[in-house]
């Protein structure tokens, strides 16, 4: 082999095994309480954002309910009602992007009319100003805070 196609090698698996590491930070991260509101708010944060920019064509950004539908089991020290607004928001956000969805495959932006921005944006400012005022209330108590990991792991 050409010392080129070495080189291509040897960077393409050094940013595959950068790649890897951000996402398991980022899964690490989820695992502390501290860790999942951070990381279901920054999911908030930019689904504002998406809504605030929203167009009604199907080339629109679609809204991210992940972190919150895989952690939502294990959000047990949440109050009842941030996480009925956080459930409230991401049903609304999965018919988004269901919208999203068919708009694309049907190549119409008439699915997109129907969505009702601002049902949709009452729902997420309510779930995100409840997840920083959890974070104000929480994030200096020593049963959220995060474990000091050891020396292997």
């Amino acid at each position: 082999m050409s010392e080129t196609v070495v080189n291509a090698i040897f960077l393409g698996a050094i940013a595959a095994m950068f790649a890897f590491n951000l996402y398991w930070r980022q899964r690490r991260a989820e695992k502390t309480p501290l860790g999942l509101v951070v990381s279901v708010l920054s999911e908030v944060n930019h689904n504002q954002k998406v809504m605030n920019n929203f167009t009604t064509n199907r080339k629109t950004r679609k809204l991210k309910t992940a972190s919150w539908r895989r952690n939502r089991v294990r959000a047990d020290f949440l109050p009842y009602e941030l996480k009925s607004s956080l459930d409230q928001a991401s049903e609304m956000a999965g018919d988004v992007n269901n919208r999203i969805d068919t708009a694309r495959k049907r190549n119409s932006d008439s699915y997109m009319i129907g969505v009702n921005v601002e049902a949709v944006k009452v729902p997420l400012a309510r779930s995100q100003e409840q997840l920083k005022e959890w974070l104000m209330e929480n994030a200096s108590k020593p049963e959220y805070a995060p474990r000091r990991r050891g020396l292997f792991g």
